[in-house]
């Protein structure tokens, strides 16, 4: 954990994947810890977060695959109402940046838009669990599974 608050020390505007949140929501005995000491210091405004609205798309697969609409209302009404964490919509300056960055890094679409958001939104760092993006420059990412 020591690790991953000096990583944060430097950054005021933190950018989520949307592993994060499943990570949080499914309790993974492994990343519940990191997920919690995020979520938290979003909360309770140590500093600020921003997702892309693809975090939606990828986070209710799960519930929309078990026929689970209440369990997908729920996470819908969680991130909705997250304080500090701002959702920003997949815009055209969005899809421009992410078609650059996989030109340039071959980066997998997904991804691609989840760093774009952030390098829009003027967010210093990137959290996620993708090994793949330790190479795309412009934003600092930490890896999760790099801290354990």
């Amino acid at each position: 954990m020591e690790t991953l608050k000096r990583r944060l020390a430097p950054h005021s505007l933190l950018a989520l994947d949307t592993s994060i949140f499943i990570y949080h929501f499914e309790a993974h005995p492994t990343y519940l810890p990191f997920t919690r000491f995020l979520l938290h210091s979003v909360a309770t405004g140590n500093r600020g977060a921003i997702i892309s609205e693809l975090v939606f798309l990828e986070l209710l697969v799960k519930p929309m695959s078990l026929e689970r609409e209440d369990l997908a209302d729920q996470y819908e009404l969680l991130l909705d109402n997250f304080p500090n964490l701002k959702t920003r919509p997949i815009q055209r300056t969005v899809l421009r940046r992410a078609a650059h960055l996989r030109g340039r890094h071959r980066v997998k679409a997904p991804d691609a838009i989840h760093l774009a958001t952030a390098l829009e939104s003027g967010a210093t760092v990137f959290i996620c669990n993708d090994k793949g993006l330790r190479a795309v420059q412009g934003i600092d990412t930490i890896i999760l599974g790099d801290l354990t």
